[in-house]
């Protein structure tokens, strides 16, 4: 968890190990997902670690933003990562750009800022010694003056348990502000237009229901979280993750899920 200081930017720290054997690479599938980070990558071996489809290896240290469509990575054995799972505002107020510019993106932290070499985030450190250096790192840009639109917060807050009671125009309602504003808000903040961000919020909850086992029928599913009907339930779900609901039944990742990254689920070795 974050220390105080952070604490209204950064929902928690995370590092993950894979030390399989150094053959091994495995498959990453991720599904839309609303929150923005950073992932730092230690490979034991040069140019290994996380590539996207296309072969390239990710930069070392990079930021993501909020994702909106299913995406495929590979990652190699040998493989240290340690991550930063920004709140809503975290990603705009850290890094003085509007969330919109990093929404399915992955942007090297180098571009973002020149001094990032100073707190060694590239070095062969220590996953934990990685991790405090990211902490350092972010404690250097907060903004002492910092003011969080505690209003616009509280409503994102709101509505992330229950999206499905929600629509575009109660949302403009509960902040007192024109649709017009209400578009410029989220995309600053958030990186998406409001009704993207309710579908996706949706989508996110109909995962946790569908890997629940609780429900014997989608239609049930579909019923509770207010979908037109089971067709436009499984239209969503494979919109947002590629897979039908089905087949994403079939996985349960609850070490990705516990990390609160955009990681669905992670394949056998490939």
């Amino acid at each position: 968890m974050p220390e105080d200081r952070l604490s209204s930017l950064v929902q928690n720290f995370w590092t993950l190990e894979i030390n399989n054997k150094e053959s091994t690479t495995y498959e990453l599938i991720s599904a839309a997902d609303i929150t923005s980070g950073i992932i730092s990558q230690q490979a034991k071996f040069q140019g290994n670690g996380i590539a996207n489809g296309k072969g390239k290896v990710l930069p070392k240290t990079f930021i993501y933003g909020l994702q909106t469509r299913p995406a495929k990575y590979v990652v190699q054995a040998q493989t240290s990562l340690v991550g930063v799972v920004f709140k809503p505002q975290g990603l705009n107020n850290l890094f003085k750009i509007p969330a919109v510019h990093a929404t399915n993106r992955i942007i090297s932290l180098k571009i973002i800022n020149n001094e990032i070499s100073r707190f060694d985030l590239f070095r062969a450190l220590p996953t934990l010694e990685r991790l405090a250096c990211i902490q350092s790192f972010l404690r250097s840009r907060i903004d002492n003056n910092l003011v969080l639109e505690q209003t616009f917060s509280r409503v994102i807050s709101h509505i992330q348990h229950q999206p499905e009671l929600f629509s575009v125009t109660e949302l403009k309602d509960l902040l007192g502000i024109s649709t017009r504003q209400l578009e410029r808000k989220f995309n600053h903040f958030i990186g998406v237009s409001p009704g993207l961000y309710l579908r996706v919020l949706k989508f996110k909850k109909a995962i946790g229901l569908i890997k629940s086992g609780k429900y014997e029928k989608f239609s049930d599913i579909a019923y509770s979280l207010n979908y037109t009907d089971q067709s436009h339930f499984i239209k969503e779900i494979r919109f947002f993750s590629g897979l039908n609901p089905k087949k994403l039944s079939r996985y349960h990742s609850p070490q990705f899920d516990e990390l609160g990254i955009p990681v669905s689920l992670i394949n056998a070795p490939v």
